[in-house]
Parts: C-alpha cells; structure tokens; sequence
C-alpha cells in the first residue's frame, strides 16, 4: 500500500509540474494566461504517465547522459503518439496536431517536442527526482495515506467531471452542425429561387424581343428605335431592376431567417460554461472528426464575444 501511494505521488507531482510547465510555455506563446491540460485541475496526466516510464524504465541509462537522452527521446515520443492516437479513438477528434511541423508522424509526435522532452527527461532523471522523491519518502503511515487518498479522489472527481464535459460537448457540437446546415439550407434556398426568378424573368422578356427583333430592326430606322445592341443594354437594366425589387420584397425575410440561427449559435456559444471553454482553449488546435463545422463556428462565436460582443 505504501508503494502504490508513493508510486501515485509521484505520478500527481510531475503531472503537476508537467501542467506548470506547458501552460506557461502555451500562455507565453498566446501572449494570455491558459490553463492548459486535459482536466481541469492543474494536472496533465501524460506528464505523470511519462515521467514514470522515463524514472523506472530509464533507471540503467542515468549515467550516461547520451543514453538516456536517446531513451527518453523515444519513451516520451511513444507515449504521445500512443496518447494521441487513444485520444482520437476514443472522442473522435484530433486534441493536438503537428503537421505544420517538419519531421512529424501523423501530427501526433514531431522532432522538436522530441527533443525537447528528451531533455526534459534527463533534467528530471538528475536533477528533479532526488528531490520530489525525498518529500515523498517523508510522509509514512497515516500522513501518506491521507495525503494520497484525499488527492486521489479529488483527482477521480476531475477526470469523471471531464469525461462528463467531453461526451456532452460532442452533444453540443452534433446540435450547432444541425443549426449550421439549416443555415446552410436556407441561404442555398434563397440563392436558388433569387436565379430562378431571374432566369425565369430574362427567358421571358428574351422571347417577348426576339419575336419582335426582326420586324423592329427593319424598322428602326424609320421609327427611331434602338439597335440591337442598345436593346441588349435595356434589357440587362430591367434584369438589374427586376432583381433589386425582388431583393427588396424577398431578401429581407431570408435575411432575418439566416440572422435568426446566426443569433443563435451565438448565443449558445455564450451560454457555454467554464468547462466547455476552458477545454476549447487549453487545446486551440483541437479538430474534431465529426463535426469540423460546427467546431469552427463555435471558435468564431467565442472569439466575437471574447473581443466584446455581448454575452447573453
């Protein structure tokens, strides 16, 4: 009991500093303050998951600091690939992507993070850990028991109610995708019967000018009618006006049927709480494979009122 307390410790301390370090990398980036990291509380778990493997597989290569760059390198880069691939499995969507990366894999793993976490796991192996396993070896008994246990389930909690938020969100996704097809619906609608109407119109008064053309143009000079090509200006002058009165009488309600679930994808996407928030800006490169659409909407909407359109 006394290992898998320690053992759980030790998991929770690096996630823990794991989450420190990629939301100040994230914010900095951002120029804004990020809470980065798949549950709420200021964990990531692939850090903890990581740093394990790093600690306990790796132990044979910490004195030889070339080796152990190399192991952690490639521990740390399976285990992101692993994570990333679960992650899309499970929830359909894709929660980070380097493919705008050079030497990546599918967008879940590149060379610089590579890198970057193989230093991270020599620093941790030297450096780190004699410390964090020192304040974890001094809490015995009682103390260690309650310390874990309580974090424990503060941790279970959070992955629960995250897990939660996820299977709700793709809920919420489903619903705006619908809204944002109707609007789809209704503007390809409107720009349909707007073309037929107006080709509809054209057909007719060519026909009406072409069955009078010929006897027109043989007397149009005694007459002193139009040419054929003032006839062709005149005509697309009375599309151009045919095409306004109808806008005038039809774009209107159109107009107010589209602005109407615009209104409301807006104002779902305000009525979202911190959970759904928080997720959609921890991990800003997320795409779901499902419902892309309706993704991006949403991101709009929430930029538009974070700039100051008003919440409702």
């Amino acid at each position: 009991m006394d290992s898998l307390c320690s053992l759980f410790l030790t998991f929770l301390a690096y996630s823990c500093l794991g989450w420190a370090f990629e939301s100040l990398c994230c914010s900095v980036i951002a120029r804004r303050p990020i809470n980065r990291g798949f549950l709420t509380g200021p964990v990531c778990p692939i850090y903890g998951v990581g740093a394990l493997l790093v600690i306990y597989l790796l132990s044979p290569f910490a004195g030889s600091l070339p080796l152990l760059f190399v192991a952690a390198v490639l521990v740390t880069s399976v285990l992101e690939y692993v994570t990333g691939w679960a992650l899309e499995t499970l929830f359909h969507a894709k929660w980070w992507d380097y493919s705008d990366h050079r030497f990546n894999i599918h967008g879940r793993v590149c060379l610089q993070n590579a890198l970057v976490f193989g230093v991270l796991g020599v620093v941790v192996v030297r450096i780190i850990h004699p410390v964090v396993e020192g304040w974890i070896l001094s809490l015995r008994g009682t103390a260690l028991y309650l310390v874990s246990g309580g974090l424990f389930l503060v941790f279970a909690a959070d992955l629960a109610t995250t897990l939660i938020t996820l299977i709700r969100l793709q809920g919420k996704l489903a619903q705006l995708q619908q809204l944002a097809a109707q609007l789809r619906q209704r503007s390809e609608a409107y720009q349909q019967a707007l073309e037929l109407n107006l080709n509809l119109r054209r057909s007719e008064l060519e026909e009406m000018l072409e069955s009078r053309l010929q006897e027109l143009h043989r007397r149009r000079e005694a007459l002193g009618l139009p040419s054929r090509e003032e006839l062709s200006e005149k005509l697309e002058e009375s599309l151009g006006e045919l095409r306004r009165r109808w806008e005038e009488r039809e774009l209107p309600s159109a107009r107010d049927a589209k602005d109407h679930l615009s209104q409301e994808m807006d104002d779902r996407a305000a009525s979202l709480r911190f959970p759904y928030r928080r997720l959609l800006e921890a991990f800003p490169t997320l795409k779901s494979h499902r419902y892309q659409g309706a993704l991006d909407r949403l991101r709009e909407s929430l930029d538009r009122l974070g700039k100051g359109g008003k919440e409702r």
